[in-house]
């Protein structure tokens, strides 16, 4: 009897791989002063969806597996193994900067042995973290997740998780409430809602099969002018309870799902495999590149361009170049 090899779902890793490049895309000029551009003013709409997009990939592949609290006990460990790691790794580099750079050790030690815990409300050296504390929490709730995924009344479920998101994007509109009392990891309604998006997606392709990346450009052009006119002090992280931009994370998934991929492709699932080292390193990577990019007294959408390619390249090139070294491979893997 002939074993039937598992194939590799490329679709999946081309919607990573689109979100890894978004992610990098909103967080490339955190330590930049560069001025207000339409090019930064347009990226902010564009790459707004990379974190649906993970969830939206994590509730589609858990549609097809059975979840109970064994799997969720082995993904946590996983997740926590992986952060102690690179965490102790940052703290040791962080004292090693601190004595070769600076010249002596900081003695203000809390700064950086907190980065072991404040990552799950996202703060600290390694605040990007806390994506993988909501997907935590996601684990802990995935028996029940499982049960509305595999049930006839999930879109029942996912409506009510789509009306309980879109009274919070009014609440952000009009009293910044998310912004001044909730943590981004503690926001379960959109993580839950994508989650379960991703999920009703892979219960029903046939409703999404029509949806190409024409129809997820004109997606991403109609929610890029709702957020243009929308309120001015709102981060676009609070627009994710919008039925714009839950329709632009729709189209861009589904014209994901709708490509075909030449099976021999190897250019999409090396990238792919890159998501975790670049999520993890980007912010530290992209810090240290700071100190060796000259100032531009230039047009600002020039600079941002430059800037943004420039160090997207360099920032997936080492970490092409990290993932290759010694046991790297298992500390990045969860």
């Amino acid at each position: 009897m002939k074993n039937k090899l598992k194939v590799r779902n490329l679709s999946l890793d081309l919607v990573k791989v689109i979100a890894m490049f978004m992610v990098l895309a909103l967080h490339i000029n955190l330590n930049n002063n560069l001025p207000k551009s339409l090019a930064l003013t347009l990226n902010y709409s564009f790459a707004c969806i990379a974190i649906p997009l993970f969830f939206m990939v994590s509730g589609y592949i858990l549609a097809n597996k059975k979840l109970n609290m064994n799997y969720s006990k082995r993904k946590i460990g996983g997740i926590l193994r992986f952060i102690i790691i690179t965490t102790t790794i940052y703290v040791i580099g962080s004292f090693l900067y601190d004595l070769i750079v600076i010249g002596h050790l900081n003695l203000d030690c809390y700064n950086k042995f907190g980065t072991y815990t404040q990552w799950f409300i996202q703060k600290g050296g390694m605040w990007q973290y806390w994506y993988f504390a909501s997907m935590i929490i996601i684990y802990l709730i995935s028996p029940i997740l499982d049960k509305l995924i595999h049930s006839d009344k999930l879109l029942l479920f996912l409506s009510i998780a789509v009306g309980i998101s879109f009274i919070f994007f009014i609440l952000n509109c009009y009293y910044h409430f998310e912004e001044h009392h909730i943590k981004q990891t503690y926001r379960l309604w959109y993580w839950i809602m994508y989650f379960l998006l991703g999920g009703y997606i892979h219960q029903h392709k046939e409703l999404f099969h029509k949806i190409n990346w024409k129809i997820a450009f004109l997606a991403c052009l109609l929610y890029s002018l709702f957020q243009y006119i929308g309120p001015k002090d709102m981060g676009d992280e609070y627009y994710y309870g919008s039925i714009l931009c839950m329709l632009y994370a729709i189209c861009v998934f589904s014209a994901c799902i709708n490509t075909k991929i030449n099976p021999n492709n190897t250019v999409i699932p090396k990238l792919s495999s890159l998501f975790l080292p670049v999520y993890a390193m980007h912010p530290i990577l992209y810090s240290t590149l700071e100190l060796f990019r000259p100032e531009f007294n230039i047009n600002g959408n020039f600079v941002y361009f430059i800037t943004l390619f420039v160090s997207v390249m360099l920032i997936i090139l080492i970490c092409d170049i990290i993932i290759k070294l010694p046991y790297a491979d298992r500390i990045f893997k969860i």
